[in-house]
């Protein structure tokens, strides 16, 4: 996202940062000079001053929190951002394979729960399960497609959340 930002965004009265907790994200990052600055820290708490942020975006992130580290998070964004703030989250639990160490989801987001926290909530997709596997994958992808003008105004059916909320 940081990339898609400065590539189509005059930042010149701006800075970039980016926080994660994987070093080869932040390696990569850094490689490419996507952002301006980079944290490695892990959440749910920001290490940043309150309302010091005019514009923060999480994306598929909060899913990989606790429901109680999640709601501490959205507190988080709350005291830093005086401005605009965009969540992204599945709205489907997405287990992972047996075997598999990678990042694990462990809570399930809908719109009321961002609603209840004034975000104004909008839907991608279908909500059903897409792996590369199904047999059925084409038509699954056609149906999220398809499905996304509707799941943005209904976004409890759809696959992805998007979350809008504005300070100040």
């Amino acid at each position: 996202m940081g990339y898609l930002i400065r590539a189509t965004r005059d930042l010149n009265e701006s800075s970039l940062m980016g926080i994660d907790i994987n070093a080869a994200n932040l390696s990569f990052c850094r490689e490419h000079r996507v952002y301006d600055k980079l944290l490695k820290h892990s959440l749910p708490t920001l290490p940043l001053k309150d309302k010091s942020v005019d514009f923060l975006m999480c994306t598929e992130v909060i899913e990989h929190l606790t429901k109680k580290e999640g709601l501490k998070l959205l507190s988080e964004i709350d005291r830093v951002c005086k401005g605009r703030v965009i969540v992204t989250t599945p709205n489907i639990f997405f287990k992972n394979p047996p075997g598999e160490k990678g990042d694990v989801h462990r809570s399930t987001w809908s719109a009321s729960d961002f609603s209840k926290y004034g975000y104004r909530v909008y839907g991608l997709g279908l909500r059903m399960p897409i792996l590369v596997s199904d047999p059925f994958l084409k038509i699954k992808q056609a149906l999220y497609y398809f499905f996304t003008p509707v799941s943005y105004f209904i976004p409890e059916i759809g696959g992805f959340l998007l979350c809008v909320k504005d300070h100040g």
